[in-house]
């Protein structure tokens, strides 16, 4: 390969064998792991299942929209409130700003309609 390391990777196991010289078997690891995980990878805690549902709009809108527009993977494990963000390092900045905005847009929402309730 480019790096001059060997790459056997076997499908059925879930597994990747790099053999070579040891500065091409960790620049192979490294593109490994960035074509698997992204250069980058963030959390964000939402803290809440509504958080959750404005990160992924209805119908998984939002999120599809926030992943296209930043080019950033995003993914929140069933039953959890933890985003990840994965890609470039740009990607995931873009991404993780694009959350907060929304989240912080839509606490100010969630608190004038609870205070004109009062």
């Amino acid at each position: 390969g480019a790096t001059g390391a060997k790459i056997d990777a076997n499908v059925e196991q879930g597994t990747v064998t790099l053999t070579g010289a040891r500065d091409a078997v960790e620049e192979a690891r490294t593109l490994c792991h960035n074509a698997v995980h992204g250069e980058a990878q963030d959390e964000i805690e939402l803290g809440s299942r509504n958080a959750v549902n404005v990160v992924f709009g209805k119908g998984f809108v939002r999120i599809r929209e926030i992943q296209d527009a930043t080019e950033c993977k995003l993914d929140i494990q069933r039953g959890s409130t933890k985003l990840k963000l994965s890609g470039s390092q740009e990607a995931v900045a873009s991404a993780r700003k694009t959350v907060e905005e929304l989240l912080e847009l839509n606490r100010g929402i969630e608190m004038m309609i609870a205070g004109s309730r009062v």
